[in-house]
C-alpha cells in the first residue's frame, strides 16, 4: 500500500495543507515571479532554442479542470482521493487553487 492509497490519509493532507494556508493569502502563493527568463538564460544559454535536441516523454500529458464558482470541500477530497487510490502510480503532480463552498479563502493544494 502507498501513502496515497488510502482515502484517510488524502483527506488528512488537503485538510492539513487546507488549515495551513488559510493563514496565508493567495497573493503569498501566486505571482512571485519565481521564473526568471533572464536568470535562466544565464544558466542555460539555449533554453529558448526549439531546434535543439529538447524532447518531451509522449506519455506524460496534463489535465485541467476549470470549475466556475465554488466546490464542495467534502467532494473534492473524495474524488481526489479515489483518483489517487486509482491512478495514483500514474500521477507526477496534482495542483490547483480552490474556491471552497462557505469560505471566502481560496486554497491551494499540491500533492
Amino acid at each position: 500500500m502507498t501513502p496515497w492509497s488510502s482515502r484517510d490519509h488524502v483527506t488528512k493532507l488537503l485538510t492539513t495543507r487546507a488549515h495551513q494556508l488559510t493563514c496565508s493569502s493567495v497573493g503569498s502563493v501566486l505571482d512571485i515571479r519565481g521564473f526568471d527568463l533572464k536568470r535562466t538564460l544565464e544558466m542555460d544559454p539555449e533554453f529558448l532554442n526549439t531546434d535543439g535536441s529538447h524532447e518531451h516523454d509522449s506519455s506524460v500529458t496534463s489535465l485541467s479542470i476549470i470549475q466556475p464558482g465554488d466546490v464542495d470541500l467534502d467532494a473534492v477530497q473524495s474524488w481526489v482521493g479515489e483518483i489517487l487510490q486509482s491512478k495514483g502510480a500514474d500521477i507526477y503532480r496534482m495542483k490547483g487553487v480552490l474556491s471552497i463552498a462557505d469560505t471566502e479563502q481560496k486554497f491551494v493544494y499540491q500533492v
